[in-house]
């Protein structure tokens, strides 16, 4: 039996992935080293199973004439295997909650971590917690070499670090009479000072806190608010600070967390909607891993983040969400407002009446119609009225249209993953009602299973789309593309039959039948997945695919 039909028949379990501390194990292998600039970041934790939100694009400012400012280029250039290492191509490990390669807990279990390295810390540095957390926090939680560099030159350590030396007499600076953010009078009740010596009003330092882990989302580096002082505040002083905030308090220790997550290499949020699950790995490879969350069920890319991926890599996913970003707004408002020059082939924006047209593209300045786009004056006969066959072109509009192809595609099997999704309730109503009818709850188990092949085997095709954008044609392609439609008419088919299925109540009478015809495709649709991602795979390994950048 294969990794993915493993994972397509485990049933989790109450019990897993709870915060217990144990899961964690030994919390001082948490301090990892120093992440390499080069690692890819994680995506948002809460942005659900789809892509990241794109920003509107704003309407480019278009004239008669004049080329709107758009990355879409006639000039593809061919990615080298190196720049988007698949030199170094693994297969992906589809990793079960119980396969020992990583563990996911929630944030109270992170919280009990850190507390552990802080106070394994502070014992033998001999300095409070508060101000060892802003230490180890300076050199990314990384323990060894946290008690090397204090014993090394601990001055030298704290004035990095921007933290006042607990052993050191606090600087004695002139009595505050008011408050310098607010300027209302001060006294030892209503102020309080920081350890650098700047006093402030409570009031103002609440505000103060608080915007700074509200709306800036700081939290681990929070300075004095002394114009130009460096001191960071460590948790204890903010903590007490925020006494009357609880939900601030809250929200800053999460952001703790989350910036401990952040810079920890073995670590990892869950990216699925709303779920608190951190993602710890267990083991030192650096495999293409996908991590099944049991809190959310969630599947997800441990390398980069991001919601998981299969078949395309990391990179090539990266470089397909950011063009996304950049050009799907501009790139529709584009093939939908303007038109190419017939002879230079900049787009163009009609803004007045009148059909004859002048590019004012510097060394073009041809004169066309704007309804057939021949060159030469439209006041004189040119055949207008007469419909042409248009040949193909390498200009800029084919290859915006080569991607909103893909765009399109890609967007439509998202949306059609995000409402299958929601089946599961559907799905479950329906188990509830077979269980009445005298079914046990471990025979009416498919449904489930098939809602999950359903979500799996879509979010591949969705992500297909993604691959072959970044592909230049050759005979590989075309056994891609074939197979890429076998995968997609399977997938409608179980999709299909399963809302079928869930609306027909007659159907909750012949429990068996519906589960013959179900597993059918189920297991076809997932044999479709299989050969697809296996065939791309080999691909990697052989190096036989093309691709544009």
């Amino acid at each position: 039996m294969s990794e993915v039909d493993n994972l397509a028949n485990y049933t989790f379990s109450d019990e897993e992935g709870g915060d217990n501390f144990d899961v964690i194990n030994n919390a001082m292998t948490w301090a990892a080293d120093e992440k390499n600039g080069d690692d890819v970041q994680p995506g948002q934790p809460a942005t659900g199973g789809g892509s990241p939100g794109r920003r509107p694009a704003k309407k480019p400012k278009v004239g008669k004439g004049d080329a709107p400012s758009t990355s879409f280029s006639s000039k593809a250039s061919a990615a080298s295997y190196s720049e988007i290492n698949v030199r170094s191509f693994s297969r992906p490990r589809v990793g079960l909650p119980d396969s020992g390669l990583y563990s996911v807990v929630l944030q109270q279990a992170v919280r009990a971590a850190m507390r552990e390295i802080v106070h394994e810390v502070a014992v033998i540095i001999e300095v409070p917690a508060s101000t060892t957390q802003l230490l180890l926090n300076h050199l990314k939680w990384d323990k060894d070499r946290t008690i090397e560099r204090y014993y090394e030159d601990s001055e030298r350590l704290y004035k990095d670090a921007h933290v006042v030396d607990p052993s050191a007499d606090v600087p004695v600076l002139p009595v505050a009479e008011s408050c310098d953010i607010c300027y209302n009078d001060i006294d030892h009740g209503t102020s309080k000072g920081a350890g650098c010596g700047h006093t402030f009003c409570l009031p103002c330092w609440e505000e103060y806190l608080t915007a700074k882990i509200t709306k800036e989302n700081v939290c681990s580096k929070i300075g004095c608010p002394a114009h130009k002082c460096p001191t960071l505040l460590d948790s204890d002083f903010i903590l007490e600070l925020l006494v009357i905030s609880p939900a601030v308090q809250e929200k800053y220790q999460t952001g703790l967390v989350n910036d401990f997550v952040q810079v920890t290499k073995n670590l990892r949020w869950c990216p699925g909607k709303d779920c608190e699950g951190v993602v710890r790995l267990t083991t030192a490879s650096s495999d293409w891993i996908c991590i099944s969350c049991p809190h959310c069920r969630e599947t997800s890319c441990f390398l980069c983040g991001e919601p998981w991926h299969e078949p395309v890599l990391c990179q090539l996913l990266k470089r397909w969400l950011k063009k996304k970003q950049d050009d799907s707004e501009t790139g529709n408002w584009i093939a939908t407002n303007t038109k190419d020059c017939p002879k230079c082939g900049v787009a163009i924006e009609k803004n007045g009446g009148c059909n004859q047209m002048h590019c004012t593209e510097k060394g073009c300045l041809v004169a066309f119609c704007w309804i057939c786009m021949k060159v030469g004056s439209a006041y004189q006969p040119h055949g207008c009225n007469k419909y042409e066959e248009k040949a193909d072109t390498n200009s800029r509009r084919a290859v915006l249209e080569r991607y909103l192809f893909y765009d399109t595609r890609y967007n439509v099997h998202e949306q059609s993953l995000k409402l299958e999704t929601k089946l599961i309730g559907s799905v479950e109503s329906r188990m509830e009602e077979m269980v009445t009818h005298g079914k046990t709850w471990v025979e009416v188990q498919f449904l489930r299973k098939a809602v999950e092949s359903l979500n799996r085997c879509r979010r591949t095709l969705m992500y297909t789309y993604a691959f072959a954008f970044h592909l230049q044609r050759n005979a590989q392609q075309e056994l891609f593309e074939q197979n890429q439609a076998d995968l997609e008419q399977a997938t409608e088919k179980l999709s299909g039959f399963l809302e079928r299925q869930i609306d027909d109540s007659a159907s909750v009478l012949d429990v068996d039948e519906m589960r013959r015809n179900i597993l059918d495709s189920m297991t076809y649709c997932e044999r479709r997945r299989e050969i697809l991602s296996q065939h791309v795979y080999e691909g990697y390994e052989a190096e036989s695919w093309d691709f544009n950048v």
